[in-house]
């Protein structure tokens, strides 16, 4: 989380529902992120 600070929110305190998943995938490996806005800033 901490990686994404300044860059998908100000604080990872703000972080408050995380759903993760992990696929392997050998020929194409990346990493997907999706962030999500609810409720007031």
């Amino acid at each position: 989380m901490r990686q994404s600070n300044g860059i998908c929110y100000k604080n990872d305190v703000q972080v408050v529902e995380i759903h993760a998943r992990r696929f392997d995938d050998k020929h194409e490996p990346r990493v997907e992120i999706t962030v999500t806005q609810r409720g007031k800033v």
